[in-house]
């Protein structure tokens, strides 16, 4: 069941912006932090302009030089503003750095830690990043949950999502009077309960999911995977279904959707829902497989005739040699043995080493009343090490017949 593989990927992913200025002291603690200089407000101005002015290298300069010349004593907003410059021109090292000096100087300040993590992730370092967004958070004052599940992805990200359920758990479950929970926070959840193999209780999150957004075609996807991981196979047939038709209304499911739908329903032990599907793809590509596939659903259907028909129109586009080889199998157990061992005579000339059908071919004769035909094809079948013993039982039978 590969064609639902792709639904096991994160389907969602996360924006982070560049927070360009420090929102000021946002906590009492960042009251112990002097006020910029008058010398530093005119450059932070000067480098906000330039900045607006997206002459992010000019800006780098100006407040790089004065970095240069105050080592000991530079404010925080100093080193925080050059770290903007330098992000926006992806000088991420540097950014990084600076940002950790702007922290050191005033580590109550939500927007550097934001920006930190920002960057950290832009880097792919994770761990980092999910610290530093997790520091802003608990320094922030409005508690943006936001913040929770930017962390929560970068643990994800670091293939760490043990360390993400919580977070995400905490903005989920909070309650109505905090604000609305965002459906990419239930994708991550949900995804979350998948990478920690908690299947069931991702199939919640995604019914979650459903009920706010009914016509989304990937939810219901994505449910249809869980419920087969879950073996609960008639409840992922009929979500499958449900997104096969979204996706019909959506601009059309492809052939391999199409064949997936009908695999579900032979699984879920309905084979005639799986046929009637099976025959809507073939009529699309028609390949060998496609037929033998039909074939086998309604012969799980106890429908043999209409199995026989399908597998025949088969051979008249293709003639497969395992069209033949089921076509022999099926004749053979509807008592029809001269035709089933015509179909096994067909196989074999194409695959001469087919054990399986040398000694079906080899029973077929035996039930024609063909005992040196029949003596034969279970010499063939002898020199398959699979089918050697049953092969060399039947040449026994044979010869205490002919003496």
């Amino acid at each position: 069941m590969n064609r639902l593989d792709r639904c096991r990927r994160p389907w969602f992913a996360i924006w982070m912006t560049l927070l360009l200025w420090s929102a000021g002291p946002c906590l009492p603690a960042m009251a112990e932090q002097r006020p910029p200089s008058p010398e530093e407000q005119r450059i932070l101005v000067q480098a906000r302009k330039l900045l607006d002015a997206d002459q992010d290298g000019q800006a780098e300069k100006l407040l790089a030089a004065h970095l240069f010349a105050n080592p000991e004593g530079y404010h925080s907003l100093v080193a925080f503003t050059l770290g903007n410059a330098q992000a926006r021109q992806h000088k991420h090292a540097q950014a990084l750095a600076n940002y950790r000096l702007a922290a050191r100087l005033n580590p109550e300040d939500p927007a550097i830690w934001h920006n930190l993590g920002k960057v950290a992730f832009d880097t792919q370092q994770y761990v980092q990043a999910a610290e530093a967004l997790l520091k802003a958070h608990a320094r922030s004052l409005d508690k943006d949950p936001q913040l929770l599940f930017h962390a929560a992805y970068c643990f994800i990200a670091n293939k760490t999502p043990e360390k993400a359920l919580p977070l995400l758990e905490e903005i989920c479950d909070r309650p109505a009077k905090q604000g609305t929970v965002k459906a990419e926070w239930r994708q991550a959840l949900a995804n979350a309960y998948i990478e920690t193999g908690q299947p069931g209780k991702a199939v919640g999150r995604i019914r979650e999911l459903i009920r706010g957004s009914p016509d989304n075609p990937l939810w219901w996807k994505v449910l249809a995977d869980l419920q087969l991981r879950l073996k609960v196979y008639d409840q992922a047939a009929a979500a499958f279904q449900i997104y096969l038709e979204l996706a019909a209304a959506a601009g059309g499911a492809s052939f391999e959707e199409r064949m997936t739908g009908a695999d579900l329903y032979l699984l879920a032990g309905v084979p005639l829902k799986a046929a009637s599907r099976y025959e809507k793809a073939a009529a699309l590509a028609g390949r060998p497989p496609d037929y033998r596939k039909i074939a086998a659903a309604y012969t799980a259907a106890h429908r043999p005739d209409e199995a026989v028909a399908w597998l025949r129109r088969g051979l008249e586009k293709s003639q497969d040699p395992e069209l033949w080889g089921l076509l022999g199998a099926t004749l053979y157990n509807q008592g029809k043995y001269a035709e089933a061992l015509e179909a096994f005579e067909r196989k074999l000339a194409r695959h001469p080493d087919d054990g399986q059908s040398a000694l079906f071919l080899g029973y077929c004769a035996l039930r024609l009343d063909r005992p040196r035909r029949a003596g034969t094809a279970f010499a063939a079948a002898t020199r398959s090490p699979r089918h050697r013993a049953a092969a060399q039982k039947a040449l026994a039978q044979i010869e205490s017949l002919i003496r």
